[in-house]
């Protein structure tokens, strides 16, 4: 092969090579951008459930006693409970399928069951009896206590995730802060919950 041709070889060659590596940051690129699109979705949608829980908790909590909220107490706590699952699936869906370093907990669901009432038995612990809140259409004061416990839990993550600049979620939070700010809180075991419950009841009946 003469020089001349060697040399157009190796150019096309060189062209060929550029054109590929081009497309190739640019597919990075992209898969990059739309991972980053996702994420801030998957943090924008958490941070607004966060919130919507918080502001049915507030109404329940400082409302309980009238009686036009006493009317709608099984309403209000269904969609209290609606919205723990909400963010339980936006919380189950990021580890699933945005990025599986995002921790998974189950206390948002678990929450859904403690309002609603359980009878968990287990081989090495005693068992967990919680009756249902507002069973009798009240909201007692053990009951109060722990909507209180889990309201200030929900603050936390909040305002953990809340951005002065933007005046809600920040965007630009990593997935290492993000786990950080919500793993003290949804990390919690389900009978640290039941026994939050348990030693309210105690105390009520006490006095």
């Amino acid at each position: 092969m003469s020089s001349n041709k060697l040399n157009k070889f190796k150019n096309i060659t060189i062209i060929v090579l550029a054109i590929a590596l081009f497309f190739t940051i640019n597919k990075i690129n992209q898969n990059k951008d739309e991972y980053e699109r996702q994420y801030k979705t998957f943090i924008n949608h958490f941070y607004f459930s966060i919130k919507d829980s918080q502001t049915t908790l507030d109404r329940i909590i400082e409302l309980h006693h009238l009686p036009s909220v006493q009317d709608n107490l099984e309403e209000e706590l269904h969609r209290f409970n609606e919205q723990m699952l909400k963010t339980n699936h936006i919380l189950q869906y990021g580890n699933l399928f945005v990025d599986r370093d995002i921790y998974y907990f189950m206390y948002f669901q678990n929450m859904n069951f403690l309002i609603h009432g359980l009878h968990s038995t287990s081989n090495n612990r005693d068992p967990i009896i919680v009756p249902p809140f507002a069973e009798d259409g009240v909201i007692d004061e053990a009951e109060l206590a722990v909507l209180k416990w889990i309201k200030a839990d929900l603050d936390t993550i909040q305002q953990g995730l809340y951005s002065e600049e933007t005046r809600q979620e920040n965007a630009n939070i990593t997935i290492e802060q993000f786990n950080e700010i919500i793993r003290p809180i949804a990390g919690k075991s389900f009978y640290e919950i039941a026994n939050k419950y348990n030693y309210e009841k105690k105390k009520l009946m006490s006095d």
